[in-house]
C-alpha cells in the first residue's frame, strides 16, 4: 500500500495495470490472507525466489530470495528502520573491505600493499 500511495496510484488503477480485481488487490494490501507470509517462509526455507515459487517465472535463484542463509529472516524483519540502516552500513563497510582485499591480491607483486583491517566477527 505504501508503495502504491507513494506513486499516487489508486487501488483501481494499480489493479488494472497488473490485471487483477480491485477487491483482490485490497485483500493483498490488507494481508487478510496468510498466503503472503506462508509463501515467503516457504521460499526462504527452500532457498528459492518468491516470484519463482508463486508464478514459475524467472529462475529459482533470482535475487528476491533472502541472501543471508546464516541469518534468520525473522531477525531482519524485527528490526526498525534505524537498525536496518546501521546493519546496511556495516554490510557496505565489510563489502568495501572485501573488494580492497581482492584488489590487493590481484595487484602485481612489485607493489605490495597493506590489506585493510578486518571487521571483528
Amino acid at each position: 500500500m505504501q508503495a502504491r500511495e507513494a506513486l499516487g496510484m489508486s487501488q483501481t488503477a494499480l489493479a488494472a495495470a497488473v490485471g487483477m480485481s480491485q477487491q483482490r488487490l485490497s485483500l493483498l494490501e490488507k494481508r487478510d490472507s496468510e498466503t503472503s507470509t506462508a509463501a515467503t517462509k516457504l521460499a526462504d526455507q527452500l532457498g528459492v525466489s518468491l516470484r519463482w515459487l508463486l508464478t514459475g517465472d524467472g529462475q529459482p535463484t533470482d535475487s528476491d530470495r533472502w541472501p543471508f542463509p546464516r541469518v534468520k529472516r525473522e531477525r531482519w524483519d524485527a528490526c526498525d528502520e534505524g537498525d536496518r540502516g546501521y546493519i546496511q552500513a556495516a554490510i557496505n563497510k565489510a563489502l568495501d573491505e572485501c573488494e580492497a582485499l581482492r584488489a590487493t591480491a590481484a595487484a602485481p607483486a612489485s607493489s605490495p600493499r597493506k590489506p585493510p583491517p578486518r571487521l571483528a566477527a
